[in-house]
């Protein structure tokens, strides 16, 4: 994949030619821009919105992407997408047991959406996602996150590891600099590690400068090595690294992490950690 019309493609043919494509490796040659100057001082820019090209996620609820994705160092920039009554929103929108996405990075792209948005990928469910980074605006209204939106360990394994954020995130619950929320139902590993996150985040509840909700049942969740500079702000549930660590018959684990931005909020728990 070596520009626009070629990611367009790929895209078009893992949503609506899945059992062909939706296993299929793919590496990218060059570096692909599909609008320029889609964000102004990361925010969109409005007065040329307009004009811009929609983006359609690689995956979706009910095609998902079971391959594997290799930048190979390079970048997708100008990606908008701007739908709130969506969910599985980002480069990717869904990927499941299988996949994995390495060694890419999105620029100067927007991306609005309802539930699990992300600027690498919305859900990740018992997939890997690796040397990845985003600077672009994630926003929606839950599970909201600069790299990915829902980390989800179904009885497996769903890994973000060696990845960061530098761009801005906000929603409304379990919103993240990283990740918006890491979960395993049931008894499976959701693991967050060697991440960082520069960009603001906020949100009204459930809000970390790594990840807003840590959630285990019966498995392991898990954050570490990981840490925040970037400013974090929100009411309740508000923390630097993590905003709601919660164990329900597993282990909800944070450890060797750190956080030195900001943080902010108006009502309960409200911490550096």
């Amino acid at each position: 994949i070596g520009n626009a019309g070629q990611i367009y493609w790929f895209a078009d043919k893992v949503n609506n030619d899945n059992s062909n494509f939706g296993s299929a490796k793919a590496v990218l040659t060059k570096d692909i821009v599909v609008n320029k100057n889609v964000l102004v001082n990361g925010e969109l820019n409005t007065s040329e919105s307009g004009s811009f090209r929609s983006w359609t996620p690689i995956g979706n609820d009910n095609n998902t992407y079971t391959g594997t994705f290799d930048g190979q160092g390079h970048t997708v920039s100008g990606l908008y997408f701007n739908n709130e009554d969506e969910k599985h929103v980002g480069l990717f929108g869904s990927i499941q047991s299988g996949s994995s996405i390495k060694k890419v990075g999105v620029l100067d792209s927007y991306f609005n959406g309802k539930n699990s948005v992300g600027g690498v990928c919305g859900l990740n469910q018992n997939g890997t996602i690796e040397n990845c980074y985003s600077k672009s605006y994630v926003s929606g209204t839950e599970n909201i996150g600069g790299v990915c939106g829902y980390n989800y360990s179904k009885s497996g394994t769903a890994t973000i590891k060696n990845c960061h954020n530098e761009g801005k995130v906000s929603g409304s619950d379990y919103v993240g600099g990283v990740c918006g929320y890491n979960n395993d139902d049931p008894e499976g590993v959701a693991t967050i590690e060697y991440c960082y996150n520069t960009g603001e985040v906020s949100s009204t509840y459930h809000v970390g400068g790594v990840c807003g909700w840590n959630r285990s049942v019966h498995g392991l969740s898990e954050i570490a090595n990981c840490y925040n500079i970037g400013k974090v702000s929100g009411t309740n549930y508000v923390g630097g690294v993590c905003g709601y660590n919660y164990s329900n018959g597993g282990i909800s684990d944070i450890r060797k992490c750190f956080n030195t931005g900001k943080v902010g909020g108006t009502g309960d728990s409200v911490g550096g950690v």
